[in-house]
């Protein structure tokens, strides 16, 4: 397994984890809400391109199964940054696998690197799991 940020190839594969987070989100919470991935190609390179902003993904051979998006943002009172986590799920087949753990791990690791000092996961789903972890600390 690899974990790595995106990159302009991976757009396909994101959105399609993206949507089957978004079906069990509709079905847990009887709502119809969908994930455009008709979106725009250029919005998605300047996404990738954003210094406040990164994409991961984990990778399983040639098949990407997981995916996050860290957003970093700046707390003035705090003078310092924090990382937001959004979008983070791991394909069905591939859940209890460890992949999530190695997800987070990275993204932690990537944040004591760039001295953001607390992550806070959010999860639509409101799993228990991403529950329990909703506030990570990288020290």
């Amino acid at each position: 397994m690899i974990v790595r940020l995106a990159k302009v190839s991976d757009k396909e594969a994101i959105f399609m984890l993206l949507e089957e987070l978004q079906e069990e989100v509709n079905k847990r919470y009887n709502v119809q809400h969908t994930v455009d991935k008709k979106a725009p190609t250029k919005l998605f390179e300047k996404i990738l391109q954003r210094d406040d902003t990164k994409l991961f993904v984990v990778e399983n051979g040639k098949e990407t199964v997981a995916c996050a998006t860290l957003h970093i943002l700046p707390l003035l009172r705090h003078g310092e940054f924090r990382g937001w986590v959004d979008g983070f799920t791991v394909t069905k087949s591939k859940r209890r696998k460890g992949i999530g753990t190695l997800l987070l791990d990275e993204i932690k690791q990537y944040c004591s690197r760039n001295k953001i000092n607390v992550i806070r996961l959010t999860s639509a789903n409101e799993l228990p799991r991403s529950r329990a972890a909703r506030y990570q600390t990288t020290s």
